[in-house]
């Protein structure tokens, strides 16, 4: 399992803010999750080893990646972000 994808659910949160992700979203694929015994669970990380995986990830392109959301059950999105501000949110 790739490092980046322990913190999958942590994510969201920020993207709410920026309306990207409906509110509750999270907490139904941790349960979708759960009912087919994928683990839901992060460990902690060490930001800069993550940061590197991120930026020679098959999806990283110059300044950005590019990141599959899941606006709502049942359909994804693909939207661009700014790899300093997922540097960023790795400190979280």
């Amino acid at each position: 399992m790739k490092l980046w994808r322990l913190a999958w659910h942590r994510f969201p949160a920020s993207l709410k803010k920026k309306g990207l992700m409906p509110a509750g979203i999270t907490e139904d694929i941790i349960r979708m999750c759960q009912k087919i015994g994928l683990p839901v669970d992060y460990q902690p990380w060490n930001e800069n080893a993550l940061y590197q995986a991120l930026t020679h990830d098959k999806k990283a392109r110059g300044n950005s990646i590019k990141l599959v959301l899941v606006p709502e059950l049942g359909s994804a999105s693909i939207h661009q972000i700014p790899l300093e501000e997922m540097k960023e949110f790795l400190k979280k």
